[in-house]
């Protein structure tokens, strides 16, 4: 009867442990596996923070650096010798310029920081480039498009500002800059094992800046399917936003994806993580709790039972008693 009764009681309490702590590790669970994706969440909006900070830093630096040339151009007007290209030269290798240069309305001649000073006669149409045009149309700082330069090969975004002489356009002042350098020196912060960060534009779906320079200017299945998205959902693409969505790239491999826009441009600054990433983390949480919860059953009916055994022992004496006394009888 005794091994009967502490049998039944050390099972019932077992299963009322199991319920018990069950309930207790899946509640555990939610909060951890929650807290987890909060915080991988968090730590890709920072990087996504960190790297658009970056960039913002490394593109007003060069922005600054051709409007105050320009400025200075603008109070020298007659400095048009070799002492203007020994400035150039030095402005382009103190602030790293592919080519650093400065076009005069009235002559039509183009001096650059490699010394080449080019005008008609030496059949170079100042006034009839792109960036020229642009930079004398906006009367304001622009930054081209991205474009293969015919003269390195180099992915390049021209920087540029005109500059006037008594109120009157009287040139263009820009510089080169090779996207290639820039994509190595902003988004090493967004790199690690399983996560990188990029610049893309999000209207014509192509990376402008990439850890991977094969990849810069051409659309790619990620970079399309992220700008399906920004276009559809333009909430994703505020500065202010900390909401994460989801794209495929060309491997079939998910990935979990922050964006935030550069100004009003038609870029964004992305930080891109494996799904898998935040999955594995539920994933070990999971196996953890799991162990824990095992662990705790059975060292808590080993303590149960012996528990149980030892207030149950006054009934084995009573039982002995009782068989000893019909025995007798």
């Amino acid at each position: 009867m005794y091994k009967t009764l502490g049998g039944k009681i050390s099972f019932v309490v077992c299963l009322l442990i199991v319920a018990i702590l069950s309930i207790v590790n899946f509640v555990s669970y939610q909060s951890a596996s929650d807290s987890s994706h909060e915080s991988l969440r968090d730590m890709q909006i920072k990087t996504l923070i960190d790297v658009k900070e970056m960039y913002d830093l490394y593109s007003s630096s060069k922005e600054r650096v051709v409007i105050e040339f320009a400025n200075q151009i603008a109070r020298n007007p007659d400095m048009r010798n070799e002492h203007l290209i020994d400035m150039l030269q030095t402005i382009q290798k103190a602030n790293q310029f592919d080519l650093f240069f400065v076009g005069f309305d009235d002559t039509g001649l183009l001096y650059r920081s490699n010394g080449v000073v080019s005008g008609i006669k030496q059949g170079y149409d100042l006034k009839n480039r792109g960036w020229y045009k642009d930079a004398k149309a906006a009367g304001k700082l622009i930054v081209s498009k991205p474009y293969e330069s015919a003269s390195s090969g180099k992915i390049t975004v021209t920087y540029a500002v005109p500059f006037y002489i008594d109120g009157q356009f009287a040139g263009v002042v820009g510089g080169d800059y090779d996207l290639e350098r820039f994509s190595r020196e902003v988004l090493v912060l967004g790199k690690s094992s399983t996560s990188y960060a990029a610049v893309f534009n999000y209207i014509d779906a192509y990376p402008l800046l990439h850890e991977k320079t094969d990849k810069m200017l051409k659309n790619t299945t990620l970079s399309k399917s992220i700008s399906d998205t920004l276009k559809a959902y333009p909430q994703y693409i505020d500065p202010n936003n900390d909401e994460l969505f989801e794209a495929i790239d060309a491997q079939g491999v998910e990935q979990t994806i922050a964006c935030s826009k550069i100004g009003d441009s038609d870029y964004v600054v992305c930080s891109v993580v494996q799904t898998s990433l935040y999955d594995e983390s539920v994933n070990a949480l999971l196996k953890q709790q799991l162990i824990n919860g095992l662990i705790a059953v059975v060292i808590s009916t080993i303590i149960v039972r012996l528990v149980i055994l030892y207030f149950l022992k006054p009934l084995s004496t009573i039982q002995l008693g009782l068989n000893s006394f019909f025995s007798y009888i």
